[in-house]
C-alpha cells in the first residue's frame, strides 16, 4: 500500500476469504469489489437476501473467513461487533446508527483479540474531502465576514437524515470554527441564531450522495462538494479496510487511521503538510461518534 491514489484499483497482494454481513445493495457492491481486487466472498450473512448462505452468524464462521465487513442492521451491530470482538475476526463495520454503544463494546471486549474497523463511510474520497473541509475551516476561521453552512442530497430511499457523513463534516467544521458552535439539522421557521451551525438535506432521485460545506461572506462565497457516482467508491474502500484489519492488527480503529497508515509511508509527505502556510487544523479521530450524539 504505498500509493494511496491507486488503492481502490490495485488488485491486493494477499487474497483474503471474506464473509459479507448483510447483502443488500451495498453488502452486493462489495461483493463485486472484492472480488475485483482478488479476494474470495466464502460466506454470505443474510436472513432473507437472495444468494444468502446462512441467515445468521454462527460459530464456524471464523474457520471460514479471513475477515468480514458487516453493512447490516443498526439493531444487530452491537451483538455482531461482540461477537466478532469475542470470536477474533478481523472486521469492518459500515453499519451506522450504533455510535452511543461504542465505550460498553469496548468495555466489554477489553482483553478480547478484537479488531475491529469501523466508520460511517467507508470512502476513501469522503474520508480526504473531511480533512480538506477541516483545513478550509481552519483558514476561514479568523475572518469574522465569513459564516459557514452545510447541504446534502441523497436518493429518495434513504432512511436517515441528515446522513452520517453530513455529521461528520460539520463535526469537522465545528472543531476548527469556534463561533458557530451549535448544530441545527431541522428545518428553520425562524431567523437562524449567529452561533447556530446549519445542515440542510433534501432527499428525492436516484442521487447516490452529494454533500457542500459553504463558507459565505458579503463579499464572496466558497463551496467545497463531494459528490458520489456509485456506491462503489465505499465498497472499494471497505475492501481495503478489509486488508488492512485483516494484517495482523488488533484493537478498534477508524478510516482515519487506515490513512494515516498510507500517508506515513509516503516519502516527504509529512513534511509537505507541515510547510503548508496559514492554521493547521487540529487532527482529530473520525468524528462518528461525537456526531452521532449531537
Amino acid at each position: 500500500m504505498t500509493q494511496p491514489q491507486s488503492a481502490t484499483r490495485e488488485p491486493a497482494q494477499r487474497s483474503l476469504r471474506l464473509g459479507l454481513v448483510g447483502y443488500g445493495r451495498m453488502g452486493r457492491a462489495v461483493h463485486t469489489a472484492a472480488e475485483g481486487r482478488g479476494h474470495r466472498v466464502t460466506v454470505i450473512v443474510d436472513p432473507h437476501a437472495p444468494g444468502a448462505t446462512a441467515p445468521a452468524l454462527t460459530p464456524d464462521l471464523a474457520g471460514q473467513v479471513d475477515a468480514v465487513i458487516d453493512f447490516s442492521a443498526p439493531a444487530t451491530a452491537q451483538d455482531h461487533l461482540l461477537w466478532y470482538g469475542r470470536s477474533g475476526i478481523p472486521a469492518v463495520v459500515g453499519t451506522t446508527g450504533w455510535y452511543e454503544h461504542l465505550p460498553t463494546i469496548q468495555a466489554e471486549l477489553a482483553g478480547q483479540p478484537a479488531a475491529i474497523i469501523w466508520s460511517g463511510n467507508f470512502s476513501i474520497g469522503v474520508r480526504l474531502f473531511t480533512r480538506l473541509v477541516a483545513q478550509a475551516a481552519a483558514l476561514f476561521a479568523p475572518f469574522a465576514d465569513y459564516d459557514a453552512l452545510l447541504h446534502e442530497f441523497h436518493h429518495a430511499g434513504k432512511a436517515d437524515s441528515p446522513s452520517g457523513t453530513a455529521l461528520e463534516l460539520a463535526q469537522a467544521v465545528q472543531g476548527e470554527w469556534q463561533r458557530q458552535p451549535e448544530l441545527h439539522t431541522g428545518r428553520l421557521d425562524r431567523q437562524r441564531r449567529p452561533e447556530e451551525l446549519h445542515l440542510s438535506s433534501t432527499r428525492g432521485g436516484s442521487i447516490p450522495g452529494t454533500h457542500t460545506v459553504i463558507f459565505d461572506s458579503p463579499a464572496d462565497t466558497v463551496e467545497l462538494t463531494h459528490r458520489a457516482r456509485s456506491r462503489e467508491g465505499f465498497a472499494a474502500g471497505a475492501v481495503q479496510a478489509a486488508e488492512w484489519i485483516a494484517a495482523g492488527r488488533q484493537g478498534f480503529f477508524t478510516l482515519d487511521e487506515l490513512l494515516d497508515d498510507v500517508f506515513a509511508a509516503q516519502p516527504g509527505s509529512g513534511q509537505a503538510v507541515s510547510a503548508q502556510a496559514g492554521p493547521q487544523p487540529k487532527h482529530k479521530p473520525s468524528p462518528d461518534t461525537a456526531a452521532r450524539k449531537r
